[in-house]
């Protein structure tokens, strides 16, 4: 019998995902709000909006209909953008007891990096301010306002949540080319069975209890890739993305650490892996965003023509919460400065490469 897999989100990620997991013979339907992304999916096999010219599996169906597939679905894999993910998991939770369905028997897989506004905050009707993109310049926000997406979901519905983070662009996974992630649930079952779905054709799954580290590694990443994209983009040489690279694995395992990851997980597929890939590759929005800032074009025209940067959304949020923790992590801090607009390109790029000598 096969397994009935619900993919919420119909971008590149979770339309890779839910063509990989139905190409491993899964009953796979993917829930979108975009109708026409919907019925292209449904009528021709492919998703241009997001993954131009690459044919789907044909088993892959798509819809509008959310809480009846959720009900009816074993899994849930959540692939919204963090700043959406909350206000879709509050309608499916209120629906969930609203109607009395029981939901325990599920297993839901967080695939979004970043971090993601909390119930309280989208119960108060003068926080709305937090749904918007935090890369302008307003700062009032706390850090309890802010959770992981895994936490939001334990919160929200009574299963058992996991996470999927690593190295992975959603063309090449689509495209059949070997593709490696971690998975990880503070369960060890549920890590390694959430691991047996996903695994196989070209995406091999190694499995982790680090929830946490995991989570937190597939977010900083965005952030550092931002950074490593302005040092390429103001053409500082190779110097200076190497030292770069190399300093942000001591800020990742200080963060990771500080909020209970493990900091071995840091050099993992989730940690290192993740923000090698993020950090080298022009496929990545996040470093090509970095690489116009530090080429001097306006932050605000680059976030309306590339759309969503995680890290952008994310960094002073990190910032913060390291800030709560009194976790030294000036990579992250500076580029938190630079989206706040503190501070000029140049003025971070100095602040960074200038700072006192010390041990390393």
């Amino acid at each position: 019998m096969s397994k009935k897999v619900l993919v919420i989100g119909a971008g590149a990620w979770g339309t890779a995902l839910a063509n990989h997991l139905s190409k491993l013979s899964c009953s796979v339907t993917i829930w979108g709000r975009d109708l026409d992304v919907i019925k292209q999916i449904n009528e021709e096999g492919v998703n241009n909006k997001y993954l131009p010219t690459l044919n789907l599996e044909r088993g892959l169906l798509a819809t509008s209909s959310l809480y009846d597939n959720f009900i009816s679905s074993e899994y849930i894999v959540f692939a919204l953008p963090s700043a959406a993910s909350p206000i879709v998991v509050k309608e499916l939770s209120d629906q969930v007891k609203k109607n009395n369905h029981q939901v325990n028997n599920k297993l839901i897989i967080n695939v979004s990096k970043g971090f993601a506004f909390n119930n309280s905050c989208l119960n108060d009707s003068s926080s709305s301010s937090l749904g918007r993109d935090l890369s302008q310049s307003e700062n009032n926000f706390s850090t309890s306002d802010y959770s992981y997406m895994t936490e939001l979901l334990k919160n929200n519905f009574s299963a058992e949540v996991g996470v999927l983070s690593g190295p992975g662009f959603a063309k090449e996974l689509v495209q059949g080319r070997y593709t490696a992630v971690t998975i990880a649930a503070e369960k060890e079952e549920i890590s390694q069975k959430i691991s047996e779905l996903f695994h196989g054709a070209n995406l091999r799954t190694y499995s982790s209890v680090d929830l946490v580290g995991v989570e937190l590694g597939g977010i900083l990443k965005n952030i550092i890739a931002i950074a490593i994209g302005i040092v390429d983009g103001a053409e500082l040489g190779d110097n200076a993305r190497a030292a770069l690279l190399t300093r942000s694995l001591v800020e990742l395992r200080r963060f990771i650490k500080a909020f209970g990851g493990l900091e071995d997980t840091v050099f993992g597929l989730s940690g290192l892996g993740d923000l090698y890939l993020t950090s080298t590759s022009d496929s990545s929005r996040n470093r090509r965003f970095g690489v116009r800032l530090g080429r001097g074009e306006d932050l605000d025209i680059i976030l309306k023509e590339i759309g969503t940067v995680e890290g952008a959304r994310n960094a002073m949020i990190a910032a913060k919460l390291a800030e709560s923790k009194n976790i030294e992590i000036p990579i992250i801090s500076t580029v938190s400065m630079i989206i706040s607009k503190e501070i000029s390109v140049d003025q971070a790029c100095k602040r960074l490469f200038f700072r006192e000598r010390k041990r390393e």
